[in-house]
């Protein structure tokens, strides 16, 4: 449990100080914290909940060429596993590169918000530890899904398009933040809402028949008793920030990017409604609302105007991840497969 609190702790002491850091300090804080996560991300060794079946993707593409390695899943992570593998890092090589695309793209997406370090914080309990640790694919996507955000600030549609594109190369789950898009400006918004709704329904069944044959294959090649769980848990964790936007609304109205933090919100409520339907499908679109989080909780403390309000708004939300980390670890249903958290050089 060692790493896992410190790979918290150490964003979440510059969190506390709220005045902000030298430049030149704060752009070192990154690259420290970014190598750190970057290491613990790449370097672990039978940790996470897909780790047999990643294992099980090195060797396939062990003796064979790019263009047949591309067409077994998501040609990302696969070209990722092919690289590796050709140079002779393995699934050490795979973590490594996974990793430095999610904190790249963490890190990016947090340093532009008003309390950076806060909202790395945030990140650290499900996105950084259980996501990025645990789930390789998804977490490349959602790296990439946190840059792609960037460009509702510049009401950039075509850049934005392109980069979630490229984050469904990674993992297919991702094409739903095309819905998202379609939503950047105003114009046409009723012929938008009659394309988005068909679109969800069939890029839903298309994530159910996927995932289906997911788990037919990793049957074979994983514990037939894991599978995902927590989906609710994880819907509520976004409904909390939605609920502090909605509440608060005219004050959020100062930032550019106020149209993606209400569709945000409003996509978190929608699969509260629909995650006991599609528990699997809930979960995955679900983790690229997460955002939702990092967005409005570390950028409500700029929005309270008596300073030790604010210090005490930023120590709760720190103390708030700092149980839901502690629950996880403890007694989350298949966090034993992040415990003990081991190292690859050591194995």
């Amino acid at each position: 449990m060692i790493p896992y609190w410190i790979i918290f702790i150490l964003p979440s002491i510059f969190a506390l100080k709220i005045r902000p850091c030298n430049v030149d300090v704060q752009k070192l804080g990154y690259y420290f914290f970014g190598i750190i996560a970057i290491l613990l991300i790449g370097l672990r060794y039978e940790v996470g909940g897909d780790w047999i079946a990643y294992l099980r993707y090195v060797d396939i593409v062990e003796d064979i060429t790019l263009i047949e390695a591309l067409s077994i899943d998501d040609p990302g992570y696969m070209l990722f596993n092919w690289i590796s593998v050709k140079i002779g890092m393995g699934i050490g090589g795979v973590n490594i590169l996974c990793g430095f695309v999610f904190v790249y793209g963490l890190i990016s997406f947090c340093k532009n918000q008003p309390f950076p370090w806060l909202a790395i914080t945030i990140a650290v309990p499900y996105m950084l530890i259980v996501v990025s640790m645990g789930f390789s694919r998804q977490a490349v996507a959602l790296g990439i899904v946190f840059i792609a955000l960037s460009y509702w600030k510049e009401d950039k549609f075509i850049k934005y398009s392109l980069i979630i594109l490229l984050a469904s190369l990674f993992h297919k789950s991702a094409v739903v933040m095309f819905l998202i898009g379609l939503f950047m400006n105003n114009k046409y918004i009723y012929t938008k809402i009659m394309i988005a709704l068909p679109c969800l329904v069939v890029i839903s069944l298309i994530l159910v028949i996927n995932d289906r044959f997911d788990r037919q294959f990793n049957a074979y090649i994983v514990d037939k008793t894991y599978k995902s769980e927590g989906g609710l848990i994880r819907v509520l964790m976004n409904i909390v920030p939605s609920i502090i936007f909605l509440i608060y609304r005219d004050r959020f109205k100062v930032f550019v990017d106020y149209r993606l933090i209400k569709i945000l919100s409003l996509s978190s409520f929608f699969c509260l409604f629909t995650v006991s339907i599609l528990s699997m499908v809930t979960d995955r679109f679900a983790l690229y609302l997460a955002p939702i989080q990092i967005i409005v909780l570390s950028r409500f403390p700029i929005l309270l105007d008596n300073v030790y309000v604010r210090t005490l708004f930023v120590f709760v939300v720190i103390c708030f991840y700092a149980i839901v980390l502690t629950i996880w670890l403890l007694f989350a249903n298949h966090s034993e497969y992040w415990l003990p958290y081991k190292l690859i050089i050591f194995s």
